[in-house]
């Protein structure tokens, strides 16, 4: 009879009175990350909850994570050093966390979350020397040390390898400023030698771009295709069964030993773009090239760009004067039959890049005539008129 009365009790506490059943925090962390096992950044969200769980204790309720204890992990991460934006990705999984066993019926507390201010953006460029510096250190057949493990001549076939994938790995984020993860899950179906193109999945923002390829990366992935370590992937993993993972231990121990203090591979990144808005590309032009999802990414890079933008001011302002083209000149041939005009972007012989105008009414040309123009690449075009 009193194990009746204490069932009912549980069921009206239940049903009539609100009580909720309770679930362990740890527990709690993985139904959430069953729920995001599809989404690209599952793997980060799987290391931010493998440090939750290191600093909260595993006997800890759901409930008894109350804005104190988010309060006190915050305040701990800072004493550790831990950037805004750090922070945050722990607080959105907290918050996520708690979010997810509220549907599920389970008892939770009420959170006053933290809001963490953005830190400044913390922008390193490469200069040309700073890069041949890196790349020195990165080539497969240099000597790193005076032991005899640092001989190249006495390394493994799988070290050689390994070398020259993070020389070639390095080569291709200098020169498409993709993301690590974006040249690392590259496949062969993705590139396209005879046009020289790869076709760029960005998974982090979830759509995809076609880079034309430099010289420079032209010969590493021929290089690449006619010494095959997998059949789909340009850079496999040490078992070859797979992409190459995160790996980047190697570049940075480079980077090191090139003087390169305070920088990250990250770094590569911003070099590109840096280069690409010195040599005249506009933000916009940028943006789509690095995958950006809006502008607001690009502008950390607008600083770089006013000279730049005089300078296109003072070349208009020339043409007027002398008579030649420009871009608000009527579309109208000789004859006053409308034409197309397209402003293209290209990449010079000579390293740099320059735009250019082609006409043509018919779009499948602007390539050829652009680049039999210029004598450099194409790396995109918009129609003018």
């Amino acid at each position: 009879m009193a194990f009746e009365r204490k069932w009912r009790h549980e069921i009206h506490a239940k049903e009539f009175l609100g009580d909720l059943d309770d679930i362990n925090l740890h527990e709690a962390f993985e139904l959430f990350l069953k729920t995001r096992d599809s989404i690209a950044s599952h793997k980060g969200l799987t290391s931010i909850v493998k440090g939750l769980k290191v600093h909260f204790d595993t006997a800890m309720l759901l409930h008894r994570l109350t804005t104190a204890e988010v309060e006190r992990w915050v305040q701990m991460r800072k004493d550790q050093g831990r950037k805004s934006q750090t922070i945050q990705h722990g607080i959105h999984v907290m918050r996520g966390t708690v979010e997810h066993a509220r549907k599920l019926g389970y008892r939770v507390a009420e959170i006053e979350w933290p809001r963490m201010k953005k830190d400044k953006g913390r922008l390193k460029y490469l200069t040309v020397e700073q890069e041949q510096k890196l790349l020195k250190e990165l080539q497969p057949n240099l000597s790193i040390g005076p032991k005899a493990q640092h001989d190249p001549l006495k390394w493994s076939a799988e070290k050689r390898r390994a070398r020259l994938d993070s020389y070639h790995l390095t080569q291709m984020l200098l020169d498409t400023g993709a993301r690590y993860s974006e040249i690392t899950s590259l496949s062969w179906r993705q590139v396209d030698l005879a046009e020289r193109t790869i076709n760029l999945w960005r998974s982090k923002v979830s759509n995809e771009s076609v880079l034309y390829m430099t010289d420079r990366i032209y010969t590493v992935l021929k290089e690449r295709s006619e010494n095959k370590d997998h059949e789909e992937w340009v850079f496999a993993n040490k078992v070859r069964n797979g992409p190459r993972p995160h790996s980047t231990a190697a570049i940075r121990n480079a980077m090191k030993r090139a003087g390169l203090d305070g920088f990250r591979l990250h770094d590569v990144r911003h070099t590109a773009a840096s280069r690409l808005v010195q040599n005249g590309l506009s933000l916009q032009e940028v943006s789509s090239i690095l995958g950006h999802s809006g502008l607001q990414m690009t502008a950390r890079y607008a600083h770089l760009q006013p000279a730049e933008t005089s300078k296109k001011s003072a070349r208009c302002v020339q043409s007027c004067q002398s008579g030649k083209q420009t871009i608000t000149e009527d579309c109208r041939g000789i004859s006053g039959m409308k034409v197309q005009r397209w402003l293209v972007t290209v990449h010079l012989p000579n390293g740099t890049y320059d735009q250019i105008f082609v006409t043509t009414n018919n779009p499948a040309n602007v390539r050829q005539l652009a680049e039999a123009q210029s004598g450099g690449k194409v790396i995109n075009w918009r129609q003018l008129c």
